[in-house]
């Protein structure tokens, strides 16, 4: 410990001295030169004495401390990249992962060659007997024989082929028109405020909705008589028979409800609840597709014959008060009162299609499948607009009686028959050349009329 303290000290002695000496020589230093300047002691300069031997050498002096750092200079360039080491040995393979989605199938590939036929089977069991071919050449006819007793009467045809009934608002009636003869040959008396008229003319079945009293009449068209009333919902107006089914269907305004009528026991066996104001009903009997225009609602309501359920409602044009089936094309066409249209709706898709342009207050609607034509009374042109069906485009306009309120065609004689309301009259109109050729009287005001052919 005393040891390292006494060389602490010794530098700091020995700068001291130097010190001391420097300050002395300095002095000395200084009064030599006043000497020399001072002109008392001034004299002759002297030769130069000789040079002195050197003097010793001072002690060295100590290191300065050591300076900060200075400021950190510029990256040098990067070196050469050295060459690849070897390979290392293989990892341990990792856990396999979740299978991915199944890709999609890929083209299916060329057919294989044909193999080599295997060995025939054993025969099977006869198959059942093929269809019969068509018939041969007739032979030559055979000598008659004796004749044998007399069979059983056959089903008797119905005598009222080629009728047209037309119904009279006022008169609270049904005028019976013999087609073959354009003449009417009966008057049928029905229930108050007659307002629709539906045939069936598998069963010779006339019906007729009365509004004023809530029921439906069922008329024998053998007989022109009146064979029952069947009460029914408020207000009913339009009618639908389907021939296949032998039901029929009554649209009521007054409560929004179709009733089902049952055409074999004439009892009402179901009612379906529609809305918008039901007026006028089609019937396709091939789909068993039931068709309410709904006036209020500018719809139609598609209903299975079947189930009795609503299947869809269809947007149509305004106020549709009529309504029938093209059975050729499945196409079912509204008569729109309130925009002077007929809407085409597909039967397959129950879409309407582009309406048709016809004329002022379309009341009613006819078509004849066979001919593909549709027929269109307007109420206040006294009017008639026929329509090709393929094309839907109106292919004429003719004039027809005052007011006509409805239409109906046979198809098998290609009439067309038109109720005018005002005249009291039915117009004839030749579908062959789309020309009235007669207007028949009947009651006042009919509204309504139907056709069996």
């Amino acid at each position: 410990m005393g040891c390292s303290g006494n060389s602490k000290r010794k530098p700091l002695q020995i700068r001291r001295v130097v010190k001391i000496l420097r300050r002395k020589v300095r002095k000395l230093e200084h009064e030599v030169d006043e000497l020399e300047e001072s002109p008392r002691y001034r004299g002759r300069r002297g030769p130069a004495g000789l040079r002195g031997p050197v003097g010793l050498r001072g002690l060295r002096g100590f290191r300065g401390l050591r300076g900060t750092a200075g400021a950190e200079g510029n990256s040098g360039p990067p070196g050469v990249v050295g060459p690849q080491g070897p390979m290392g040995p293989p990892g341990i393979p990792g856990i396999q992962g979740v299978a991915g989605i199944q890709g999609p199938a890929g083209l299916p590939g060329a057919p294989g060659l044909q193999g080599p036929s295997g060995p025939q089977g054993i025969a099977g069991p006869p198959g059942l007997a093929g269809a019969q071919g068509p018939a041969g050449a007739a032979g030559p006819a055979g000598p008659q024989g004796a004749t044998g007793p007399e069979g059983p009467a056959g089903p008797a045809i119905p005598t009222s082929v080629n009728r047209i009934y037309a119904l009279n608002f006022n008169d609270d009636s049904v005028s019976v028109i013999d087609g073959n003869i354009l003449s009417v040959i009966a008057t049928v008396p029905v229930g108050s405020g007659p307002g629709g008229i539906g045939v069936n003319p598998a069963t010779n079945r006339i019906y007729v909705s009365n509004s004023g009293v809530d029921t439906v009449t069922v008329i024998d068209g053998a007989t022109n008589t009146v064979i029952t009333d069947v009460q029914v919902t408020t207000g009913p107006t339009g009618i639908g028979v389907n021939p296949n089914t032998n039901q029929i269907f009554v649209a009521s305004t007054g409560d929004n409800v179709v009733s089902v009528i049952d055409g074999a026991t004439n009892t009402v066996i179901t009612t379906i609840l529609v809305s918008g104001s039901p007026v006028a009903i089609g019937v396709n009997p091939i789909t068993n597709r039931i068709y309410v225009a709904n006036q209020a609602s500018a719809s139609v309501t598609v209903i299975s014959g079947l189930t009795h359920t609503i299947i869809d409602n269809v947007q149509v044009g305004f106020v549709p008060v009529g309504v029938a089936a093209d059975l050729s094309s499945n196409l079912i066409y509204a008569a729109n009162l309130g925009d002077g249209t007929v809407t085409p709706v597909s039967g397959l898709a129950n879409t309407p299609l582009t309406p048709i342009q016809v004329g002022n207050i379309p009341v009613g609607i006819g078509v004849n499948s066979i001919t593909r034509r549709v027929y269109v009374p307007n109420g206040t042109d006294n009017s008639l607009s026929i329509i090709d069906a393929i094309s839907n485009t109106v292919l004429d306009t003719i004039l027809v009686g005052n007011s006509p309120q409805a239409v109906a065609v046979n198809p098998l004689t290609n009439g067309v028959y038109v109720a005018n309301s005002t005249d009291g009259t039915v117009s004839v109109v030749d579908g062959n050349t789309n020309t009235v050729i007669l207007a028949i009287a009947v009651g006042s005001g009919p509204n309504s009329v139907a056709v069996i052919p």
